[in-house]
Parts: C-alpha cells; sequence; structure tokens
C-alpha cells in the first residue's frame, strides 16, 4: 500500500495504489453531502491521473444533487477567487501541489474560497467515514456548468490591480509571472 493522507489538507496519495477512484468518489460525495447539493466549483491541475479523478469527483457531486461548474485546469489561487465570485457553495481542487509526480489531491474549498477549518473538516471527514451520502433522485441529479469566458483574465486583472506598475517600472525590475508555465517578461 503506497502513502496516503487524509486530513487537513483533505486527501491525498500516491496513484493507484493509496489512491484510487472509488476513494475519489466517497470523497467527493461527502463533500456534496456536507453541502446539501449546491453549486461547487471543482478544477484541476495538469497531472496525468487528474482527468480521471475529475471526472469521478464530478460524476459524484452531480450524483448527490449538486450542480457544477467545471472550471477545467486552474491554479489553486483561481479556485479560492472564483468560488466566491461565483457565489458557490464550495469548491473542490484536484491536484497535488507540491508532491512528486505519481501523486494527486482532492483539496476542498468553502463558500468564501478558503481552506476548511478543523472543525468543517472534521464533520467533512465525519460524513466521508460514515458512507452516508446524499444521493439524488433521477429529476434532481445535478448538471455542469460552465464558468464565465473572462474568469481567469479577471483573476489576472484583480492582481494587476493591487500592483504599483509605476514604481515596479521606476525601479527597472524584470518581472516574471508563472502563468502554467508561461512566462512574461512585461505587462
Amino acid at each position: 500500500m503506497g502513502s496516503f493522507r487524509l486530513g487537513q489538507a483533505g486527501m491525498r496519495g500516491e496513484i493507484a495504489s493509496a489512491l484510487i477512484p472509488e476513494l475519489v468518489i466517497n470523497f467527493a460525495s461527502a463533500l456534496g453531502t456536507y453541502l446539501d447539493g449546491g453549486t461547487v466549483v471543482v478544477g484541476r491541475d495538469t497531472r496525468i491521473s487528474s482527468p480521471l479523478f475529475h471526472k469521478a469527483a464530478i460524476s459524484a457531486l452531480m450524483s448527490c444533487g449538486c450542480d457544477v461548474i467545471d472550471a477545467g485546469i486552474i491554479s489553486a489561487p483561481e479556485i479560492h477567487y472564483i468560488v466566491p465570485k461565483l457565489k458557490a457553495k464550495g469548491g473542490l481542487l484536484i491536484g497535488a501541489g507540491h508532491h512528486p509526480l505519481g501523486w494527486n489531491a482532492l483539496i476542498p474549498i468553502l463558500e468564501n474560497g478558503a481552506f476548511f477549518t478543523n472543525v468543517k473538516l472534521q464533520e467533512l471527514l465525519d460524513i466521508y467515514h460514515s458512507k452516508r451520502y446524499l444521493m439524488a433522485t433521477w429529476d434532481k441529479i445535478g448538471k455542469i456548468k460552465l464558468p464565465p469566458n473572462n474568469f481567469q483574465e479577471e483573476y489576472l486583472d484583480m492582481l494587476c490591480s493591487k500592483l504599483d506598475i509605476k514604481a515596479i517600472a521606476a525601479k527597472k525590475f524584470m518581472v516574471i509571472a508563472d502563468c502554467f508555465g508561461v512566462y512574461f517578461t512585461k505587462f
């Protein structure tokens, strides 16, 4: 059995030897139950296993009656921004951040865009361990929606609005922003 962690940062583990689709389905079902339906933003990183877990999580959330805003490939800061912006009840990020390539993770996000508090995470984990999930009837199954076309541009505009571009230009710094591996050297 590979390494597996379930706790403060959600669920994470080594693919196939520890983190398997069944656990992803159960975790997403627990989140859908915790949120009692409602709209959930789901996004993922570019790891090889992320599309598999992305589809499993979306299916589980829909089966709990959640409408899913499928944000596709998204960075962690963007999902923290878009969840409250779209007035979603929560979010789920599929991506293992700084873990090795053979790992992946499911990170739940609260409606305000923050990580789960210890108390709220314990409530979520209680549902996960009980395996007593909300199951929608055939006519209440959730739907998939797309985010607004310009949400990433809007996020970048918000970030840029926080910068004092004139002060930066006066210092003649070279600015490099890593946006999914694309590098820019000027605004």
